[in-house]
């Protein structure tokens, strides 16, 4: 018994210890170089705007390679520990020509069968305007065969503009892909939807294109997200003479306007004197809708978030009657958001840093995290970051590019959420760990993955944030090398909150962040 103490005592010792080293925002010096990885991959131009976390905790970062002004899509994946991923592609990169001088992705979707789907846009060569295009390739990085031609799929809306900037997956796997399309002599809202081989959706808007019309000036659309009852929303900004306006909108699953969100359809903002734009969007759990942009006064831009009520009005608690002006510095650019399992609201953005800021759910910065709830990382001479993502270890991933002063790179940087973030370094007889659904809510089942280098006797065990063991999952089990899937059950008795699980052996741990709501 005193032993059991002592060793219990001692875990909580290394426990605190690593809690002191990975403060909310601090970097994770076991990413990378510092916490940060530059891939210069190729003697040209690399930049990121997409970033998404495979299940098996490996990293995507989409974007485009720039070769004197022609672009072709490119894609890199790193490893858990921020290496290139030889696997995939070449030595980590898969570039896909699609045989124009502007094929570009702006967003990236991971199918449930590990198929990527990049999406953006390409030039046509026939009408040498720009078309949506999405690119499908296999999980290795070579293209899909099945999808389109060649595993390219090009739309042109209406013979002019039509760039494409966001993309979600439907739980059938159809694909919305939203941007402008060119019509009624404008750019409009225009969202594609696509079959599972990438041919257009006839039963959606009109013959698969749907389009919304806002105002009479050009439309810019920057964000899409699905609601749980399949209606769609997408968010962006609209011009009207020297003004900006940012707006939400809300299609029905049919790609018909709903128009019992907010005025026909559109809940628009316009905060005197300032450029108002929305970049990215998010659904909340309870259906209330999160938009993320800038507002800009006097030509220096501020954060800007809104919270809407499911039916497109404001939310008042959020913020000042449901707007939240965050001025954070010099050009504060906000590129991207998601919200962790506490409501509080991750951005990133920035103009030269990389600029990582943590909202509490009223739409202040969180002063727990970074310095006043900022983290600002250079990179480089200078960098911008897109693309903010949480990995299931409860660590966040914010992907972009930087430059020497020459070409740019693509970069990436992980960062610790909360205190403990680890609670012990994973032993290098783990391959991988993951453990999914996460979150999950308790008495519910969970899937633990992992690979073993070699043949091991395993325990699996439940601990609390402070190191507690609650529960033996699974003891002393002879496991061989390879991957492995296994499933518990959690108790039901478990209050919402973070939780480990565990995995030892005679060669030492891994640890893997659990959200129990």
């Amino acid at each position: 018994m005193k032993a059991l103490i002592t060793f219990v005592s001692f875990f909580v010792l290394i426990l605190f210890a690593n809690l002191i080293q990975s403060q909310p925002g601090s970097l994770d010096e076991s990413f990378g170089t510092g916490g940060i990885v530059i891939a210069p991959l190729t003697t040209h131009g690399e930049h990121g705007y997409a970033g998404t976390i495979q299940p098996d905790g490996k990293i995507l970062v989409a974007g485009f390679q720039d070769v004197s002004g022609s672009k072709n899509f490119a894609v890199a994946r790193y490893n858990t520990n921020g290496s290139l991923d030889n696997s995939f592609g070449t030595g980590g990169l898969t570039l896909f020509d699609a045989g124009t001088d502007a094929d570009a992705a702006w967003t990236m979707a991971l199918q449930d069968d590990g198929k990527i789907i990049l999406g953006g846009s390409v030039n046509n060569q026939f009408t040498t305007f720009d078309d949506y295009a999405l690119v499908r390739l296999n999980s290795d990085g070579t293209p899909d065969n099945t999808f389109g031609t060649g595993g390219l799929v090009m739309t042109d809306i209406d013979g002019h503009w039509d760039n494409a900037y966001d993309m979600v997956l439907q739980d059938d796997g159809k694909i919305l892909l939203a941007g402008q399309g060119y019509t009624n002599s404008n750019r409009k809202v225009c969202v594609v939807r696509y079959n599972t081989d990438g041919t257009l959706d006839a039963s959606f808007g009109a013959g698969g294109i749907a389009i919304n019309v806002i105002g009479c000036g050009v439309e810019k659309t920057r964000a899409i997200a699905l609601q749980a009852d399949g209606k769609i929303i997408v968010a962006g900004y609209f011009n009207e003479g020297t003004d900006d306006q940012a707006f939400v909108t809300r299609f029905n699953s049919d790609g018909t306007v709903d128009n019992t969100f907010g005025n026909n359809g559109t809940a628009t903002l316009d905060i005197a004197g300032n450029k108002d734009r929305f970049w990215t969007l998010y659904v909340l759990p309870d259906g209330k809708i999160l938009a993320g942009g800038t507002t800009d006064p006097a030509d220096d831009p501020d954060y800007l978030l809104v919270k809407y009520l499911s039916d497109g009005t404001l939310d008042n608690s959020f913020g000042s009657n449901g707007i939240a002006m965050n001025n954070l510095g010099v050009n504060d650019f906000l590129s991207d958001m998601i919200v962790d399992a506490d409501g509080k609201i991750l951005t990133a953005g920035g103009a030269f840093s990389f600029e990582l800021v943590r909202f509490l759910d009223t739409g202040y910065p969180d002063t727990d995290f970074g310095t006043n709830g900022i983290v600002n990382t250079s990179i480089g001479n200078f960098c911008f970051a897109y693309s903010v993502c949480l990995q299931a270890n409860g660590r966040i991933i914010v992907s972009g590019h930087s430059s020497d002063g020459n070409d740019y790179d693509l970069a990436v940087a992980r960062y610790h959420a909360v205190e403990g973030s680890y609670v012990d370094e994973q032993s290098a007889l783990f391959a991988h760990v993951n453990v999914f659904p996460n979150p999950v809510s308790a008495g519910n089942n969970i899937n633990l993955e992992y690979t073993l280098e070699e043949d091991e006797e395993l325990s699996i065990e439940l601990l609390s944030i402070n190191g507690k063991l609650l529960e033996v999952l699974s003891e002393k089990q002879n496991s061989k090398a390879g991957p492995h899937k296994e499933n518990f059950k959690l108790p039901g008795a478990l209050s919402a909150g973070i939780y480990f699980v565990r995995l030892t052996s005679s060669q030492g741990s891994a640890v893997v962040r659990l959200e129990v709501f």
